[in-house]
């Protein structure tokens, strides 16, 4: 079953390097990133994939501070929607394989955040193709100012004013739309708490704890809780806090960890890497010097 992203921009950080090397390791063969142009410091193992055939470049929009979120947003609910399989973000680090049997797999973030309506995370997502939960999300991502339940009073009016004199889909509330709390409608809608995994699962650190993996919080115990599969590592709290992903990971952090075992002790990465298409298949292939030379 594949692995699927989607990265906007010219270069892969360290940390998106790391990520995308984790789930090589555990799952050769089946990562597939979808992107709109080459992308620079793609992992060897990653099959690179057309992003036009899922959403048209045309249609790729930002909010007024730059950020592709919500974009991100329909692109993965349209994605599972026609070809179904896994979805992750990129700041996802795989600990684990993915053994999971059941159809639909989703992460609960930690209880700490206190008394919010939503609970279901986006950042790993598992669905069969044409499901209509699927459906109902792109459609939410498509028409994100129609009012919700939980939505606040200026919510509710930013919304009726997008839907009256806006053209734009960008929604209003972060995650509104096709993130977490627009989730969380479709798992009261379709009733999927049972297939919610227990935050341990996929979100074991928590937000406010988010520098813990680049410190030595975690040495000796770099597996986590027994049901850990992958670890979320915050991108937009990193963004936000002006966190470095580029700069070497401290000794001893669970990322240092984590990169000498899937970067540093692998010797399946190519120096550089170029793109090339096929014209019998409709992905791009990331190859390096060393398949170069074989070809020779």
């Amino acid at each position: 079953m594949r692995i699927q992203t989607l990265w906007i921009g010219e270069q892969l950080s360290r940390l998106e390097q790391l990520c995308l090397s984790s789930f090589t390791y555990h799952h050769p063969g089946q990562v597939d990133l979808y992107t709109y142009a080459p992308i620079a410091g793609v992992p060897a193992g990653v099959r690179i994939c057309d992003a036009n055939e899922i959403v048209p470049q045309d249609k790729v929009f930002s909010s007024f501070r730059g950020s592709f979120a919500g974009f991100a947003d329909l692109f993965r609910w349209k994605l599972l929607q026609q070809r179904g399989g896994y979805w992750i973000d990129t700041d996802m680090l795989c600990i684990r394989p993915f053994d999971f049997a059941e159809e639909i797999v989703f992460g609960k973030e930690t209880e700490a955040y206190g008394k919010v309506f939503w609970s279901a995370a986006v950042g790993v997502l598992k669905f069969p193709a044409g499901h209509a939960v699927t459906q109902y999300m792109v459609d939410r991502c498509l028409h994100p100012h129609r009012p919700d339940k939980h939505d606040r009073p200026r919510h509710r009016l930013q919304k009726w004013y997008r839907r009256h004199f806006s053209k734009s889909i960008s929604p209003v509330v972060w995650g509104g739309s096709g993130g977490p709390k627009g989730f969380a409608y479709a798992v009261e809608k379709f009733e999927l708490h049972e297939f919610m995994q227990d935050n341990t699962v996929f979100y074991p650190v928590h937000g406010t704890l988010w520098r813990s993996p680049f410190d030595k919080t975690y040495v000796g115990d770099y597996q986590l809780f027994q049901k850990t599969r992958a670890v979320h590592l915050w991108n937009e709290m990193l963004r936000s806090n002006g966190f470095d992903k580029d700069q070497p990971f401290q000794e001893g952090s669970l990322v240092d960890y984590y990169e000498r075992k899937y970067v540093s002790q692998r010797h399946d990465r190519p120096s550089l890497r170029i793109y090339r298409q096929q014209k019998s298949e409709h992905h791009l292939i990331a190859t390096g010097k060393a398949e170069q030379r074989k070809a020779a």
